[in-house]
């Protein structure tokens, strides 16, 4: 079997404030932990997933009348499921820039943020960066959504204000640390 090409070696960009980089322009920024588990998914899905999928696709095809093969039609759907997540990951890759950790008492990209709304004492936590982080401790902000716009570049202390749905909303920064110190606890 060929040895599945890995990505080349992500950009690597330090977690300084930013302003909006608008999302069709920018590359996509992950942290090392995603990329390295994205690059590993690629390798899963591109070598032995695709293979033994690929397999079951002929020894369906094999079983005759392919119109009423549900098993074959199921097997090709799911090699066009795979094939899909490949591109997908293959370009977010090709494209991504890995955010390091920088000391900073800012929000930015690729940083967990805790926020206190309105008159709340409790905090809830929000990783501001890519959906493909998935961290199980707290929930994502596209670093483009209008949560995320207000707070990138915020200092802890600091109170912003965005548009929801629900009108104008505030919230108040209580603590910025790094992804992977989530990830830790």
């Amino acid at each position: 079997m060929p040895a599945t090409p890995m990505p080349a070696t992500p950009k690597t960009a330090s977690r300084q404030p930013v302003e909006d980089p608008g999302a069709d322009q920018a590359p996509s920024r992950l942290t090392r932990t995603a990329y390295e588990r994205l690059s590993a998914e690629l390798a899963e899905l591109s070598g032995p997933t695709k293979a033994a999928v690929t397999e079951h696709v002929a020894t369906a095809r094999a079983l005759g009348d392919l119109s009423e093969n549900a098993d074959y039609h199921a097997a090709r759907e799911e090699l066009g499921r795979i094939n899909g997540r490949i591109m997908q990951l293959e370009s977010l890759l090709e494209s991504a820039e890995v955010v390091e950790d920088a000391p900073s008492d800012r929000v930015g990209y690729g940083v967990v943020v805790s926020l206190s709304f309105g008159e709340e004492e409790e905090t809830e936590d929000f990783l501001i960066g890519s959906i493909e982080e998935r961290p199980d401790a707290c929930e994502v902000i596209s670093p483009t959504s209008p949560l995320g716009k207000a707070v990138l570049g915020a200092k802890v202390g600091d109170l912003v204000r965005y548009e929801a749905p629900a009108g104008l909303l505030e919230a108040t920064i209580v603590a910025v640390h790094p992804f992977e110190d989530t990830v830790a606890r």
